[in-house]
């Protein structure tokens, strides 16, 4: 069993190799419309470096998000704690749950873990949950077997 500080690295190391890629594919944009200036003229132009300037733009966002979110998650307390809240690894009679931001899912010697923010819908439908207490989100049933 993996402990909660191996699963928050598992996700904080993903969550670093995207923002490294989004970092090399803001490059590739910026070198594109640094190529772009010099190269041509005219409408064809403008249209080109306006479709560059918004993926930048775009990209730039991601990364934004992305670099806050790694932030907090560095910062999140990890103590084990006995009903739902940020920080909390949930395991159900369906799933486990990870309340960390949302970062999506990765696999762990073969079990998926779902992260996400307690301000989600699922999220809210958990918070302040306590073992064995059930929870219904979208018409399904789960049985909340530990917390973490």
């Amino acid at each position: 069993m993996l402990s909660k500080n191996q699963i928050k690295d598992a996700f904080l190391s993903e969550a670093k190799d995207k923002l490294t890629a989004l970092q090399k594919s803001i490059a590739q944009v910026q070198s594109s419309i640094e190529g772009e200036e010099k190269s041509s003229a005219g409408d064809k132009y403008e249209t080109a470096r306006a479709m560059s300037q918004g993926e930048l733009d775009r990209l730039n966002g991601q990364q934004s998000k992305l670099a806050k979110l790694i932030s907090q998650l560095k910062s999140l307390s990890m103590r084990d704690v006995n009903e739902v809240s940020m920080g909390a690894l949930v395991k159900t009679n369906t799933r486990t749950l990870f309340f960390i931001g949302p970062f999506g899912k990765i696999v762990l010697e073969g079990k998926t873990i779902l992260a996400l923010s307690a301000g989600s819908p699922i999220g809210q439908a958990y918070l302040g949950k306590m073992v064995g207490e059930q929870v219904i989100f979208n018409g399904s049933t789960e049985e909340i077997l530990e917390i973490l």
